[in-house]
């Protein structure tokens, strides 16, 4: 069968990015491996809106969008983009059965002296144990994604994403179980436990995560010489503290995703949102949120090194009070277009660009008759390049 640009830039990139074994005695093997990322990019914004579109607003920041339409900034800056070095270790216990680990660190902690370059202190991000086998699966547990990661199909950015998944993706205490002994298939399902608790045991209040699970599936079957199709879809629910008298709610996520191939040729879509009901001990007894977003993308390979995509998303986000009573609601649009090189078989290149309008209306502050209507924008360009081992 005639070999597919996609399948050999796939196959590049697996080389890429292979790592070093640096043990591997007596049914054991450690693998390092890493990457060096940096990326220099220009942004020019509404100030705080484009990342905070959902939340309350100062009033002083809000008088200041009545009275000079916005607070706006732009900035250039070159900035860790990710950088991270990883150990994996396995040990084949039998024929079939497997225990394994993995660490993973990063180089952007808090610190005092962090600067705008994005390197900080470094830290563990992912940290988990388990044991597997090629019939019954893997079962693993510690900081770990969730199957909520891998759903995704029309996420084809590299720097400025067109509205993720609203699935939880990751944890501190994750215990999770993957199945893949049919071929194309991955079915998956996780508990969370509270990544935080207080000087006496407690769920930290305010907002604190008590547990949560996800439970997803994948599937990938070819459907003639050439094509094939991605169907997923996911499931979380996360379990809150929500304020000092203990009051809980919880806030349940879906994604559903798909994703057709045909040649060098990928087009994909993915639906996501959230729902969120909660006491409030505040000025409202009760409140309702609600997120609903729709994003499609393409990618098309001219080389096994060379490729272009572009994703376009579109965001709704409610939240409504007493009676349903309606208090803020903001509609956005992003949009993203970028091209890869693959320089080397370890070095990888590109350039991106993603623009994002909208509109955001508070009907919490209304005057004189008229609400509060700001216009949140966001324009980036970046280039980024990345070194593997």
């Amino acid at each position: 069968m005639k070999k597919t640009l996609l399948a050999l830039a796939i196959l590049t990139f697996a080389t890429s990015a292979s790592a070093i074994t640096i043990y591997n005695t007596d049914g054991t093997t450690v693998n390092f491996s890493g990457s060096l990322r940096l990326r220099l990019d220009n942004e020019r914004s509404t100030l705080t809106m484009a990342r905070n579109i959902d939340a309350a607003v100062d009033p002083a920041l809000a008088e200041r969008f009545r009275t000079d339409a916005g607070v706006r900034s732009g900035h250039t800056n070159l900035h860790n983009d990710g950088s991270r070095l990883e150990i994996r270790a396995q040990h084949q216990i039998n024929d079939d059965f497997f225990a394994f680990g993995r660490l993973e660190f990063r180089f952007n902690g808090a610190r005092t002296e962090k600067g705008v370059d994005d390197f900080g202190s470094i830290y563990v991000n992912r940290a988990y144990v388990g044991f597997g086998a090629k019939k019954y699966g893997e079962l693993s547990f510690g900081r770990q994604l969730t199957i909520g990661d891998d759903i995704p199909q029309a996420g084809f950015d590299e720097a400025y994403s067109t509205f993720d998944t609203a699935m939880t993706t990751s944890g501190l205490a994750v215990a999770r179980y993957d199945y893949k002994g049919i071929e194309g298939l991955q079915l998956s399902v996780d508990y969370r436990f509270a990544p935080t608790r207080d000087s006496v045991g407690e769920v930290t209040q305010y907002t604190g995560l008590k547990s949560g699970y996800d439970a997803g599936g994948i599937y990938t079957f070819g459907i003639a010489e050439g094509q094939e199709i991605t169907v997923s879809a996911g499931y979380s629910r996360d379990n809150y503290v929500n304020n000092e008298n203990n009051d809980k709610h919880h806030k349940d996520a879906w994604i559903v995703g798909a994703k057709y191939r045909i040649d060098d040729l990928e087009l994909a879509m993915d639906y996501t949102g959230h729902l969120d009901k909660w006491k409030y001990t505040g000025e409202f007894q009760k409140e309702k949120e609600t997120l609903n977003v729709v994003r499609v993308g393409a990618r098309y390979h001219f080389t096994p090194k060379f490729s272009v995509y572009g994703n376009y998303g579109y965001r709704v986000f409610e939240l409504k009070g007493d009676d349903h009573k309606l208090l803020r609601k903001a509609k956005l649009h992003r949009f993203m277009l970028g091209a890869i090189y693959q320089v080397h078989e370890q070095v990888m290149t590109y350039v991106e660009g993603g623009i994002l309008r909208g509109t955001r209306n508070n009907y919490e502050d209304v005057r004189e008759g008229s609400i509060l209507t700001m216009k949140p924008k966001e324009d980036q360009i970046g280039v980024g390049l990345r070194i593997y081992w």
